[in-house]
């Protein structure tokens, strides 16, 4: 290898675990996202049968506004502490 000597650095693959409050973070998104697509999927299948109870559907889009905003939230904390960190 043209004399060149490769040597192992361990702490250039070191994992760092995320702060458990990130991971909390990511959790608590990825359920408020979850809840948007059964929220949606609900939604739809409303649609699709053709019976539906506008106030219902109206709840249930509520529902998924205020999940977006908490996802919104949960990922600008997200950010903040990974800015943080750098």
């Amino acid at each position: 290898m043209n004399g060149m000597v490769l040597k192992f650095n361990p702490v250039a693959f070191r994992h760092e675990a995320p702060e458990p409050g990130v991971m909390t973070s990511a959790h608590d998104a990825k359920q408020k996202v979850a809840a948007n697509l059964i929220h949606a999927g609900l939604i739809r299948r409303r649609l699709a049968s053709g019976v539906f109870d506008i106030a219902h559907i109206d709840a249930v889009l509520s529902q998924i506004m205020d999940n977006c905003h908490k996802a919104a939230d949960i990922l600008g904390e997200i950010q903040d502490l990974a800015s943080s960190r750098a």
